[in-house]
């Protein structure tokens, strides 16, 4: 089963509960070459109003968010992975990349992913995230 592939991700980033800011970067893995096709930086600061205003994230989306997306054109697919630099204080796993690996599987056709809950400083989520990263 094979064709192009198209993938959507969405999500937001958390540390210890708490929303951070950080990098998500799609790549998409052809034989050894790893190609960049979508990235985001994820501004976050203490005084951001939406905080304390739930309806401003109607307008301008929630705080912490990712957004990326893919295409690929590949008759057999396309193999994704997500690359996470946290931007956060206080915790020794907020300097460590987090990694959602599709890579084991091509995909094809369109792929919506709604990455939620993912908490880059705790361990099970990295353990989880190696395992089976579409949990």
């Amino acid at each position: 089963a094979g064709g192009p592939s198209y993938l959507t991700i969405r999500g937001q980033l958390f540390c210890n509960g708490n929303l951070i800011g950080g990098r998500a970067i799609l790549y998409e893995k052809d034989l050894m070459l790893k190609e960049i096709y979508d990235e985001v930086d994820i501004l976050i600061s203490s005084n951001d109003p939406r905080r304390t205003n739930s309806s401003l994230i109607d307008t301008c989306g929630p705080i912490s968010q990712i957004y990326l997306h893919g295409q690929e054109s590949e008759l057999n697919g396309a193999e994704w992975i997500l690359k996470i630099e946290p931007k956060c204080d206080g915790d020794p796993l907020c300097g460590k990349e987090f990694v959602l690996d599709w890579s084991e599987r091509s995909m094809s056709g369109r792929q919506n992913f709604l990455i939620k809950n993912i908490d880059v400083c705790s361990q099970e989520h990295r353990d989880k995230a190696s395992s089976e990263p579409h949990a």
